[in-house]
């Protein structure tokens, strides 16, 4: 079973700062209600900045989520992310960074857009006439009968994640930039609906080469949560995730990025819940 997410980027940015990656890829966390409440991979690049430098970096999200699934589950709402980040170049090859999100989460108004957009196109419109516009649920049933409901709407600051990357190589013209990256989340967030309550770890690797005016970006994760449950849903304690991109550059400032995200089974006590995602950007 597959969640799937369309949605095309332009990117406009800084000049590179080395020539085996551009301006890409997007680097946002996966904006799924359920994963919001615990720390997610991102597709990420080698590049770090320079020693000495810092940077500061305002990322936001607005997404419509609407999945139902008789006997096991229901997730319809809307989120919008905004995510506040301080990297550090602390030396040559290794950044330092912080990351803050503020969370909103409630009934939201994209309903009718979307469902227009999709007849507009002719794409399916997955159940959605059937169903009152800008309702807010997200509950679970367990395999045992039992039920679990995440009822809280409204706006709270999330889990703060401390995280560092180092820079394996720069690459060359035979060979690809690689580099490594920790990431630990935090329990800081000001409402226990909008986030977990133990230590997220995150481990990635990352590589990208260019091809003339195209760059192509990978990457992997590997993910640790010490307190799965949340409100009654329990994630998997361990997850995996894995990034695809290509870009291309018009200039220096300007391309165009398109890419696959794979992350591994979300939740374990939720029935009929997919056993991975896929998100096309």
């Amino acid at each position: 079973m597959r969640h799937v997410v369309l949605f095309l980027l332009l990117l406009i940015s800084r000049e590179s700062l080395a020539e085996q990656w551009g301006l890409g890829p997007t680097e946002l966390r996966n904006s799924y209600p359920l994963s919001q409440l615990h720390l997610s991979f991102a597709p990420g690049s080698p590049e770090i900045s320079d020693q000495d430098e810092w940077t500061l970096q305002l990322q936001g999200s607005w997404s419509n989520t609407q999945n139902y699934r008789k006997k096991g589950y229901s997730v319809d709402a809307e989120s919008r992310l905004m995510m506040l980040g301080v990297d550090y170049g602390a030396a040559e090859d290794l950044e330092l960074s912080l990351e803050l999100p503020l969370h909103w989460r409630g009934h939201g108004v994209l309903d009718s857009v979307i469902d227009g957009w999709h007849q507009f196109f002719g794409f399916p419109r997955g159940g959605r006439e059937d169903i009152p516009e800008n309702q807010f649920v997200i509950q679970g049933s367990d395999r045992e009968g039992g039920s679990f409901e995440l009822n809280t709407d409204g706006t709270a600051l999330g889990n703060l994640t401390v995280g560092g990357e180092t820079q394996i190589s720069r690459g060359s013209e035979d060979s690809p930039a690689l580099s490594v990256a920790l990431g630990v989340s935090l329990p800081t967030a000001t409402d226990a609906a909008f986030g977990h309550r133990g230590v997220d770890l995150l481990a990635s690797g990352f590589g990208s080469k260019s091809f003339g005016d195209f760059v192509w970006y990978g990457g992997l994760g590997y993910l640790y949560y010490s307190a799965p449950e949340v409100n009654g849903f329990s994630y998997r304690q361990h997850q995996f995730a894995a990034s695809n991109s290509l870009e291309y550059r018009f200039n220096s400032s300007i391309s165009v990025n398109a890419g696959i995200i794979y992350y591994s089974a979300l939740l374990e006590n939720v029935a009929r819940f997919p056993d991975f995602s896929l998100y096309v950007d």
